[in-house]
């Protein structure tokens, strides 16, 4: 078994078709389009990042699946640690054993790109839409904004996947399309 741990600076804006392109034409592509699944689970439902600190999530990214930690540190970046595993279900078996419960399923096609040191993946979020998060741990603040404008973003900067769902699931509408994903997993 292998862990990883590395510290992630990230920001994330709703994108369209039209800027996805933008972003595209001007980065290098890393990881061609994937589906990936992420299934969080906590002590307190949507509330856990907030009075614990992290959350804990199980990945799919299709061939490797991982336990990962998320980390809220005092200067808004993230400690990350990652543990490779075989089989979700047993993970997710495990955590509920130990106390945790899932509340969060984020289902999305995702593709990696990078633009000098920035890090850029855009999301396509089933029941959210589309976004673009861009890392800057190896960067600053300076080259972000640069390649805001250049691909041309003008809206602000969006809430973290989980805060927009959990926002989003106090519609009834949209509550029993996140429900029905939820069922698909759990």
């Amino acid at each position: 078994m292998f862990m990883s741990k590395e510290i992630e600076r990230e920001v994330r804006y709703l994108i369209n078709d039209e800027i996805e392109n933008n972003i595209i034409n001007n980065c290098v592509i890393e990881k061609e389009k994937y589906h990936t699944i992420d299934i969080v689970v906590g002590y307190d439902g949507f509330n856990s990042l907030n009075k614990y600190g992290y959350i804990i999530r199980i990945r799919n990214k299709g061939q490797k699946i991982y336990i990962e930690s998320k980390k809220r540190l005092s200067d808004g970046s993230w400690s990350e640690a990652r543990i490779s595993i075989n089989d979700m279900k047993e993970a997710l078996n495990f955590l509920i054993n130990i106390g945790y419960k899932p509340y969060l399923i984020i289902e999305r096609e995702r593709t990696e790109l990078k633009y000098h040191d920035l890090k850029i993946f855009v999301d396509n979020v089933n029941l959210l839409g589309k976004f673009v998060e861009i890392e800057y741990q190896d960067s600053n603040l300076d080259e972000v904004k640069k390649f805001i404008d250049m691909v041309k973003i003008v809206n602000n900067p969006q809430k973290l996947y989980g805060d927009i769902f959990q926002e989003k699931v106090k519609e009834k509408e949209f509550n029993q399309e996140f429900q029905d994903l939820v069922k698909k997993y759990i």
